[in-house]
């Protein structure tokens, strides 16, 4: 007798945007570990990390912690913090801020960032 496969259904993936501090912010970080290291290496790696839970979090966007501002939420990849928010509006995951977390973070509470502003 043949086993049925379950099937698993699963929401539709939401679009990722990041606002252009975000971007910029990624690429300096990806640029300091290259000429630290002389290596593209742990950037690679730091890159492939930081994408793997941000498909995660396309899938599930509820997931990581809250913060301060009800809209927005964090999750940590490695010592990098990243700060995002789903907008339901454009059905979308806008990446907000990412932070060295051995770093100041007092951003996860001011609101600085304008989920408009910037956005690609």
């Amino acid at each position: 007798m043949a086993r049925r496969k379950k099937q698993r259904t699963r929401g539709k993936k939401k679009k990722l945007r990041w606002t252009r501090e975000a971007n910029d912010e990624l690429l300096s970080i990806l640029q300091f570990y290259i000429e630290r290291n002389k290596s593209v290496s742990y950037s690679s790696k730091l890159k492939w990390r930081i994408n793997e839970r941000l498909n995660l979090i396309r899938s599930f966007p509820c997931s990581g912690q809250p913060t301060s501002d009800e809209t927005a939420r964090v999750v940590v990849v490695d010592n990098f913090v990243l700060l995002f928010e789903f907008d339901a509006t454009d059905d979308c995951i806008v990446v907000k801020a990412i932070r060295d977390g051995r770093r100041d973070l007092d951003f996860l509470n001011t609101g600085e960032n304008d989920v408009n502003d910037g956005i690609d």
